[in-house]
């Protein structure tokens, strides 16, 4: 392994709360039948602002791994046979 690191740094403290949100409602079978977190609808401006963060993230990532984040990428290069 090259590397690993986080991302979805700036995000977490929003995705944190959210995730725990979601679970709750889970629980107490409150979520609609078939729910699916990919399918929420997002405003466009939200969404945007959104893609601009995490795309935002790429550029620290060059020189330094994050300590914390809500997702991992790890950079790994096959051996030479």
């Amino acid at each position: 392994m090259r590397r690993i690191t986080y991302f979805n740094t700036v995000l977490l403290p929003l995705i944190v709360p959210a995730v725990y949100w979601q679970k709750l409602l889970d629980r107490l079978g409150r979520l609609p039948e078939g729910y699916n977190n990919c399918s929420v609808p997002v405003p466009g401006p939200l969404h945007a602002l959104f893609t601009f963060l995490m795309g935002a993230e790429r550029w620290p990532l060059r020189w330094v791994d994050l300590p914390v984040g809500h997702s991992l990428i790890a950079i790994a290069r096959k051996p030479s046979a």
